[in-house]
């Protein structure tokens, strides 16, 4: 049975950590959780064998949707913020567009997939 799944994406010490939720169907805009920034949604087969429930990979994973504010390249060099030197050299690395500063104050890559909910920042860094 193809089952639906929301994977929320939390601030981490080196990596986001995350949580996942079943969800009854995709495509529905989830509600903020508390020191989330973003989520993604994905599927994947399961099937219960006598009381296993064996879970196949995850695929058919969504673009993220960032709670946040989304900025060009430029738009974060016009900010004049050498704080911000690593980012915007990261973004010319990876040739990256656009990130998003987060309602939690940490930016994060944005891509032709993603989506940003915009939302006033809860913390100033």
């Amino acid at each position: 049975m193809l089952k639906h799944y929301v994977e929320y994406f939390y601030p981490g010490s080196f990596m986001s950590e995350s949580s996942i939720e079943e969800i009854p169907c995709r495509g529905i805009h989830h509600k903020r959780k508390d020191r989330a920034f973003g989520y993604r949604e994905f599927s994947r087969e399961e099937i219960t064998a006598g009381t296993e429930v064996l879970k196949g990979e995850k695929k058919d994973f969504s673009g993220m949707t960032y709670w946040g504010k989304a900025y060009s390249q430029s738009q974060i060099e016009a900010l004049h913020d050498p704080s911000l030197s690593i980012l915007l050299g990261n973004m010319k690395c990876n040739r990256w567009d656009r990130a998003v500063k987060t309602v939690l104050g940490n930016w994060q890559p944005l891509d032709d997939r993603d989506h940003v909910i915009e939302e006033a920042h809860k913390c100033q860094h």
